[in-house]
């Protein structure tokens, strides 16, 4: 009886540690979430955000950015393969995966059946769609010389990848005023964590920047600096398209909890 009892003891304490030590694992495990939106000016821009959380802290964050088909022009040589909206042409028909979005002149963007792009893109799943095909350079325009996938591209249309906003500091110096901002959002959210996500005031008070621009700076409730100046890191028109990117990073994090 007593070999008995000292099995069942040594039983219970080897569970009492392995669920002590599961449950620390789950304390230290970190978890991943995502989220796209359309951002910036309204259907011109789809964002994936992603934030990782370990605990009660975000270790990391990003934000990419790729072109929709709206910010691309074609040539009037391509003809009937074409849509003409007073002197600019747009190419008519835009593929990935099961998705074809058609240029219409009367609403003068594209269309995803009966849907304009803008209204297509504010689900988050058609978003994320679209995103994936830009980064995987499957997005296929329709030209006259045939079906072509070298004119959407990750290269083309990620901001990362093709100089958007790029300017020189008062050095002379190349650098993108987009990548800048982005870096100090991110930056500021791993810094402050679930409590970066309070309401943001653009200052009315300029600040001159480490590149020697006027800046105006975007402070939390607490009247901290984000770092950020882009106009739309924080939106609270709900009759806009698009998301705030710091709204998009809480979404993610959302996600990852």
């Amino acid at each position: 009886m007593k070999k008995l009892t000292k099995t069942f003891v040594a039983t219970a304490a080897v569970l009492a540690v392995s669920a002590s030590m599961a449950a620390f694992a789950g304390c230290s495990s970190s978890s991943t979430g995502e989220a796209y939106a359309l951002t910036h000016s309204d259907g011109q821009y789809v964002s994936k955000a992603t934030v990782t959380v370990k605990g009660d802290d975000i270790t990391d964050a990003t934000i990419t950015e790729v072109y929709t088909p709206i910010r691309y022009t074609a040539s009037a040589a391509d003809g009937d393969y074409t849509v003409e909206v007073s002197g600019t042409y747009y190419y008519k028909t835009v593929t990935y995966g099961d998705v074809t979005l058609t240029y219409s002149a009367d609403e003068d963007t594209y269309m995803a059946g009966s849907v304009t792009m803008t209204e297509y893109f504010k689900t988050e799943a058609n978003a994320k769609a679209y995103y994936e095909a830009v980064t995987s350079n499957s997005v296929t325009v329709v030209t006259s010389a045939g079906n072509d996938t070298s004119i959407i591209t990750n290269a083309t249309a990620n901001k990362d990848e093709n100089g958007y906003w790029t300017r020189q500091d008062a050095d002379g110096n190349d650098y993108s005023r987009w990548q800048a901002n982005r870096d100090a959002t991110v930056a500021y959210v791993v810094e402050y964590d679930e409590a970066a996500f309070g309401t943001l005031t653009k200052s009315e008070t300029a600040v001159t920047d480490q590149y020697g621009v006027d800046t105006y700076y975007w402070y939390d409730s607490s009247n901290i600096s984000t770092g950020a100046s882009w106009s739309d890191m924080y939106i609270t028109d709900s009759t806009r398209a698009a998301t705030g990117y710091i709204q998009l990073l809480q979404n993610a994090y959302n996600a990852a909890k």
